[in-house]
């Protein structure tokens, strides 16, 4: 669903796709889509809670929070 949304816009999957390289896994990348997704579509409080629950399919605020505070080199 997150694919979806990037590549029906070009300058966003353009933007996002720069990163690629950054991550590990796509995991991570999927994390990080889902993060710019969430800053992008959520009008509330940008909070862990809010956007965690921005993005449709994420189970739980703390991968999210994992994903932000650790950083694997």
């Amino acid at each position: 669903m997150l694919e979806t949304i990037i590549e029906s816009n070009a300058s966003l999957s353009s933007f996002v796709s720069e990163f690629r390289a950054a991550f590990k896994n796509k995991a991570q990348y999927q994390h990080f889509i889902g993060y710019v997704l969430a800053l992008l579509i959520y009008l509330g409080n940008k909070n862990l809670t809010g956007l965690s629950k921005a993005v449709a399919g994420r189970r739980d605020q703390s991968s999210l929070y994992r994903f932000l505070s650790q950083q694997e080199c």
